[in-house]
């Protein structure tokens, strides 16, 4: 399982998030948003 491989805390968080139940959803649909980065920003000072 990828989660056990995460040891920080903080990129952990990154890819654990809310399900939320849909609005209007006749059987319970949920959905949850995960925001993908595509690369980083350098540190200033790199």
């Amino acid at each position: 399982m990828v989660i056990k491989g995460i040891k920080d805390p903080k990129a952990l968080k990154t890819v654990i998030v809310p399900f939320t139940p849909i609005e209007g959803s006749k059987t319970g649909e949920l959905a949850a948003r995960f925001d993908i980065v595509l690369g980083l920003t350098p540190d200033e000072g790199s």
